[in-house]
């Protein structure tokens, strides 16, 4: 387990991973937040700006909703990236398919190297959703290669 500030914008994020979801290893970060506290903002959208260090093959995220189940209220996680090459996606998308189910979704990736990506996580309609992400920059061996991360907008 990892431990990193993530700026008060995400609450003193509390720290942990691999919760129930073995794709998650002890080696990612992984914070619990609240999306949209007062539960009456159908489009919040949490954004932060991940920087990877030299011999990164890839980001890697997954977003797991702690909430009670509601039907039609899904979370889902976007990562984008613009330091892709030809060939390769600029964006991957994942959902937490079961609302409030306190599983795991897949794990989403672009492989665009070392550099800039972006990470996001929405809802599909209003209500408090107290979600935990969990992400990390890998080499091509699937290891850690260091990251730092800065929360641009909280809702």
């Amino acid at each position: 387990m990892k431990n990193i500030p993530l700026k008060t914008a995400f609450l003193a994020a509390s720290i942990s991973v691999a919760l129930g979801y073995s794709g998650l290893t002890a080696a990612y970060y992984s914070a619990e937040v609240v999306l949209d506290p007062a539960g009456n903002n159908a489009n919040a959208t949490d954004l932060a700006v991940v920087t990877c260090a030299n011999g990164t093959d890839h980001f890697s995220a997954a977003v797991n909703d702690l909430s009670s189940p509601v039907s039609g209220l899904l979370v889902s996680l976007h990562i984008f990236t613009q330091n892709a090459p030809a060939g390769v996606n600029y964006m991957a998308t994942v959902t937490d398919g079961v609302s409030g189910d306190g599983g795991w979704s897949d794990i989403a990736s672009v492989y665009a190297g070392p550099g800039t990506y972006y990470l996001s996580v929405v809802k599909t309609n209003a209500g408090f959703r107290d979600i935990t992400v969990g992400w990390d920059c890998r080499d091509a061996n699937n290891n850690s290669t260091g990251i730092s991360i800065n929360v641009l907008q909280f809702q």
